[in-house]
C-alpha cells in the first residue's frame, strides 16, 4: 500500500483513504452547453460532515459482488445480475456457503470456488478477517483441490480440507513499475539494524524494502518481479508464448513510439533553431 500510494503521489494523484462515497449525482448544467460535470459526495471516517467534489471523469471500482447474490442481498451494485435461482445457502454479499471442503454446505455434490464462494477459516490469526480475500491467488488454490475432491466424492475417497498458503501479493504501476509484498519477514532486531545499515539504504535504491511483516519491492525491480511471476503461473506453455508474444509487441511499439517523439522534437527543435537564424 505504501509503494501505491508514493507511486500515485509522484503522478499527482490525491489518493483518500478512509472515506465513503454517499452519492454521485449530475453536475449543473449551462445553457447551450454538454453536460460535462459529475458532483460526488463523500464522507470522510465517522464524520457526519459531506465533502463535494466535482470532477469530469469519474470511474467507479468499488469491488466485485458474486453471481450468486440477489438485488436484495447486502450489497450495492450498479449492473442489473442475472437471476441464477441458485437453491444454496449463501451469505450476506450473496457467496455460496462451504465447508472446509469447498463443498457446498447442505449439497454433498456441490463444489464451490473462487468469487462465489464463502469459507469461513478459523484457523485465520486474531485481528484478521475469517474470510478468504476475493484474489486469483486464491481461486487458483481453491482450484486444485476442487479437482481432487470432486473425483474422491465420485470415488468415495476421503475428501481434502482447504488450506490457503499466502503467497504475496502484486500489483502493476505502470508500464515498468510495479510492487510485490512477500509475506517473508525477518525479526524485528534484524529488520530494523539493517534498515539502519548501509545494506538497507543500497536495497531501498533497487526498490527492496524489508520489515518485520515480509519484503517489499517496487519500482522497476517489483513490476519485473510481477511480470515474472504472471508469466510463471500461465496454465499452458502456450498461454506463455502468447504472453511473452504480446509483451515483446507491446514493448517494441513504446520503442517505436519514443523514437517517433524523439524525432519529431528533434525536427522541431530544428526547424526553431533555423526560423531564429533568418
Amino acid at each position: 500500500r505504501a509503494s501505491a500510494h508514493r507511486a500515485l503521489s509522484q503522478l499527482g494523484v490525491t489518493v483518500m483513504s478512509d472515506t465513503v462515497v454517499v452519492s454521485l449525482q449530475q453536475g449543473e448544467q449551462e445553457a447551450g452547453r454538454p453536460l460535462t460535470k459529475r458532483r460526488v459526495k463523500l464522507r470522510k471516517g465517522g464524520s457526519s460532515k459531506e465533502i463535494v467534489m466535482e470532477a469530469d471523469l469519474v470511474l467507479w471500482t468499488a469491488g466485485a459482488v458474486p453471481l450468486t447474490a440477489d438485488d436484495n442481498a447486502n450489497s450495492e451494485t450498479f449492473r442489473p445480475k442475472p437471476k441464477l435461482g441458485m437453491p444454496f445457502p449463501r451469505n450476506a454479499r450473496g457467496a455460496t456457503e462451504t465447508d472446509l471442503t469447498l463443498r457446498v454446505v447442505n449439497n454433498s455434490h456441490v463444489f464451490a470456488l473462487g468469487d462465489t464462494s464463502d469459507m469461513k477459516m478459523p484457523e485465520m490469526a486474531a485481528g484478521m478477517e475469517e474470510h478468504l480475500p476475493q484474489t486469483a491467488q486464491v481461486a487458483f488454490q481453491q482450484a486444485d483441490y476442487v479437482a481432487w475432491n470432486l473425483w474422491a466424492s465420485i470415488n468415495n475417497r476421503p475428501l481434502l480440507p482447504f488450506r490457503y498458503q499466502h503467497l504475496g501479493s502484486m500489483m502493476s504501476l505502470g508500464k515498468a513499475a510495479g510492487a510485490v509484498a512477500l509475506p517473508v519477514g525477518l525479526p524485528p532486531p534484524l529488520s530494523n539494524s539493517m534498515a539502519n545499515s548501509q545494506l538497507g539504504e543500497l536495497l531501498g535504491r533497487l526498490g527492496v524494502q524489508v520489515g518485520a511483516s515480509g519484503v517489499t519491492l517496487d519500482g522497476p525491480l517489483g513490476g519485473l518481479v510481477r511480470r515474472a511471476a504472471y508469466w510463471y503461473r500461465q496454465p499452458t506453455d502456450d498461454h506463455r508464448a502468447r504472453v511473452g508474444i504480446s509483451w515483446a509487441a507491446q514493448a517494441a511499439k513504446d520503442a517505436a513510439d519514443m523514437v517517433g517523439t524523439a524525432s519529431i522534437t528533434s525536427l522541431l527543435s530544428a526547424l526553431q533553431n533555423g526560423g531564429g537564424r533568418k
